[in-house]
């Protein structure tokens, strides 16, 4: 997936400032401490598309709320995105993330665990030492929302899962951290402005996600930095399976279980092939084009800004999508370009 935050300050130039002063914070509060300090600073300064932070500036400067603070706030939330990812590899014992060796695989799981607690906590540290309590709320509304997410999709993916189940999980995992930073950046702004905001980042959030489950059977492993159908081979469904598995012949359906099952591991040639013919990848492209729609509509009273276009590019001819190699992809592209997907 091409890097969305390089492409949203080429849509929005002082954007790139705001981040370079973002990545800066991050260091400084990451770096805090002479014994996780390196660790952190490993984890960090791994080419991550710093997206939520991007999201959150831009939804501050469409709502003319730009302050000291938002650099901060954008720091806060990409530590605990990247909290989030070093828990993950755990979770999900991933030898690489990022295009390099993971946490866990350069130390071990203890130590993992305890280096995205202490991202975390160094993250509401800084909001609590700013007296910032609206947004220690949100984020840590948005923290709990991942947990409870990433549980669900412990407990519940596999060939069982539900279309409306796998939305539920990434409505939590990944999506609410979205919405939690674009409302950071609109808060003090009237309610109904905080709102649409919000519901822009959820959406967008949403998409993302649907991109980057597509990517894991189409892409490659240095277009996502991990390992290529790593979430199949951990026995998680995502919406290109799940729609097979709901819709697909007897016989794809079958192998589909037997993957995210109990199964033996299938090749990852068998596996995207059957997904691709039997319609999941354009299917997946679809629903992320609903959700991205919905995110455009979310800024209709959004005051007029280059922030507000920027953003609405961002949901539109600008998301991030993997190689259009996918015909999927370039079947939502056709939509997009014909008025919208429907």
């Amino acid at each position: 997936m091409s890097d969305p935050a390089v492409h949203l300050t080429q849509l929005y130039p002082p954007l790139a400032e705001s981040l370079a002063d973002v990545e800066r914070a991050m260091a400084r509060l990451a770096r805090a401490d002479a014994t996780l300090g390196d660790a952190a600073g490993y984890v960090i300064s791994g080419r991550g598309k710093r997206l939520r932070p991007a999201v959150l500036l831009l939804a501050a400067e469409a709502c003319g709320r730009r302050g000291p603070r938002t650099t901060l706030h954008g720091a806060v939330v990409e530590l605990m995105h990247t909290a989030s990812l070093v828990h993950d590899d755990v979770v999900d014992e991933a030898a690489r993330r990022r295009g390099r060796p993971s946490a866990p695989s350069r130390w071990d799981n203890k130590i993992s665990v305890l280096l995205g607690d202490y991202l975390l906590a160094r993250a509401f540290q800084a909001l609590t030492r700013a007296e910032d309590a609206p947004v220690v709320g949100e984020l840590a509304g948005a923290a709990a929302e991942m947990c409870r997410g990433q549980v669900q999709e412990i407990v519940s993916s596999g060939p069982a899962l539900t279309e409306e189940g796998y939305f539920e999980i990434i409505a939590a995992k990944t999506a609410a951290l979205f919405r939690a930073a674009a409302r950071v950046g609109a808060l003090g702004s009237e309610p109904g402005l905080v709102e649409a905001m919000g519901r822009f980042g959820r959406e967008f959030g949403m998409a993302f996600q649907i991109a980057d489950d597509v990517l894991d059977v189409t892409g490659t492993a240095s277009e996502s930095g991990k390992p290529v159908l790593g979430d199949l081979t951990q026995r998680k469904a995502t919406l290109p399976a799940v729609y097979v598995l709901r819709t697909g012949p007897a016989q794809a359906r079958e192998r589909l279980r037997a993957a995210l099952g109990a199964g033996p591991p299938a090749e990852q040639e068998e596996l995207e092939a059957l997904i691709s013919r039997h319609g999941g990848i354009e299917y997946a492209w679809a629903a992320a084009g609903r959700h991205l729609e919905a995110a455009r509509r979310s800024l209709a009273e959004a005051p007029e800004s280059e922030a507000k276009q920027a953003l609405l590019a961002a949901a539109g001819d600008g998301f991030p999508l993997p190689v259009m190699a996918s015909d999927g992809a370039e079947a939502w592209r056709q939509r997009e370009v014909a008025g919208g997907s429907g």
